[in-house]
């Protein structure tokens, strides 16, 4: 439902697309899936006549994201940032992502904890992305700030597995799936506490305000300073993500799809 939460980071065409035929599909439908409670009390709200349709049924992610060994991390480090440590965001460049606050934090970041810490951007280049573009050629710390491009992946579970911590800064998001991947590569993950995340995260995550700068910040530096509480996100993190498992998604739509036959 981004559309009628954030229109202006959607085209026009599609804002007119959804806004005329979403209410349409939702009363032809016999039954409507979504990946969240967050998401299915968003749904109610807009269209509270498809309150007895709505169903959960979380994702899962794939199994190659797994925890890494000490070597395999090195190794992959090196390729990527050229052995030094990185904080990583997964996602595409787009302004309901909140990448512009991200810069921000990673600033005050750097300039308190005077470490060689990198950010490391992987994702495609979607819409609106220019005034992030702009803000990262004035930003001091620009060379210390990669972005990949959508990455492929057997790439991105190397990328994900290796980092030093997530930071998913989106204001809005009906599930999150780079969160769930963190969690079951062991890695720990700092992200927004709205919409869906703190859903999805359970006790496993750092949380912060999206809209301010400085709490972000604020908590990278707790996991870049505090070993034990990193080393508690990670345990916390497996667990929550173990609870997460496609062939227990799979059996629920597929019971919800035998229901729906049977109406």
């Amino acid at each position: 439902l981004a559309f009628l939460h954030y229109p202006q980071y959607m085209p026009k065409t599609q804002q007119w697309f959804y806004q005329h035929y979403t209410p349409s599909f939702i009363r032809k439908a016999k039954k409507i899936i979504t990946v969240s409670s967050f998401s299915r009390s968003d749904l109610i709200k807009q269209y509270p006549f498809a309150k007895d349709k709505i169903e959960v049924v979380y994702n899962a992610a794939d199994p190659a994201f797994r925890p890494f060994t000490w070597t395999e991390k090195e190794s992959w480090k090196d390729s990527f940032t050229d052995g030094k440590e990185y904080f990583l965001y997964v996602g595409s460049v787009h302004p309901r992502k909140n990448l512009i606050n991200l810069l921000k934090a990673f600033s005050g970041f750097k300039k308190r904890q005077k470490t060689n810490m990198q950010l490391v951007i992987a994702g495609r280049m979607a819409w609106q992305q220019e005034d992030f573009l702009k803000a990262l050629s004035t930003f001091k710390f620009r060379n210390d700030v990669k972005l990949t491009g959508y990455v492929p992946q057997e790439d991105l579970v190397k990328l994900m597995g290796s980092a030093y911590a997530l930071i998913y800064p989106s204001v809005w998001e009906g599930f999150g799936m780079p969160v769930l991947e963190a969690m079951q590569a062991g890695v720990p993950m700092l992200c927004s506490g709205t919409s869906a995340l703190p859903e999805i995260a359970a006790d496993a995550a750092l949380f912060f305000d999206p809209l301010k700068p400085d709490d972000i910040g604020l908590q990278m530096a707790h996991v870049y300073k505090d070993e034990q509480a990193r080393s508690l996100m990670i345990e916390r993190g497996l667990a929550r993500a173990s609870s997460f498992s496609w062939s227990q998604s799979c059996q629920q739509v597929r019971e919800i799809l035998q229901d729906a036959v049977s109406r």
